[in-house]
């Protein structure tokens, strides 16, 4: 099992741990302000409610195979605190957020060779009801080995996953 953090689980980070529990190939680890006894997440396919693993303290990670920041961009220095504990030498880190700074924004916390920049283009939002995805999670990385592993990650038709050699000019695009 891939062990997988997500750091900043809101609209498109729950929408993320949805997809990844449903593939039953993960043990997921929420990193929240606050307690989250559990998730109710309609996706495109169908509706997911589950109660994952969730810390809100980073005193309480552990060391992850992957770590997916799907914080807003200007909130990184916060997700940045996350990371010492979740974050060894073979951790991949997904910076899953807008814009098209990814590295300059994480390159302060860890070397660029761990960091996996993502466009995202996940229409989702919360609701009374918990987070509704209005549409299937696009998420583009670099060509490459960590492009692939990170794509490996995702087998569900709620997100279409791929890589690009021009990752720059498909960030630009989604803005």
């Amino acid at each position: 099992m891939t062990k997988i953090a997500i750091v900043g689980p809101g609209a498109v980070g729950s929408v993320l741990a949805a997809i990844l529990q449903e593939t039953r190939r993960h043990e997921l680890l929420l990193c929240a302000r606050r307690p989250l006894p559990s998730l109710r997440v309609k996706t495109i396919v169908g509706e997911s409610h589950f109660s994952p693993r969730v810390v809100t303290s980073p005193a309480d990670a552990t060391a992850m195979d992957w770590v997916l920041v799907t914080t807003k961009a200007y909130d990184s220095a916060g997700a940045a605190q996350w990371l010492p504990p979740l974050v060894n030498a073979c951790t991949r880190v997904a910076i899953i957020q807008n814009g098209v700074e990814h590295l300059e924004r994480f390159e302060p916390y860890l070397p660029r060779t761990s960091l996996v920049p993502v466009m995202v283009d996940c229409p989702a939002e919360r609701t009374d009801a918990g987070v509704v995805q209005r549409g299937q999670a696009k998420l583009v990385v670099p060509a490459g080995p960590a492009g692939e592993e990170f794509c490996r990650l995702f087998d569900h038709p709620a997100a279409s996953v791929s890589q690009t050699a021009d990752l720059k000019t498909a960030l630009w695009r989604k803005l």
